[in-house]
């Protein structure tokens, strides 16, 4: 759930937010273990 409310913030695909780990990491988001 966290990962769609991060893809329509930033506009990309939500799979791709998935699958991309290096760039929720750039986020700060890796603390919540998406």
């Amino acid at each position: 759930m966290i990962e769609k409310i991060i893809a329509e913030v930033i506009g990309c695909d939500q799979d791709l937010v998935k699958e991309d780990s290096n760039f929720v990491e750039d986020l700060g988001f890796d603390s919540l273990n998406i």
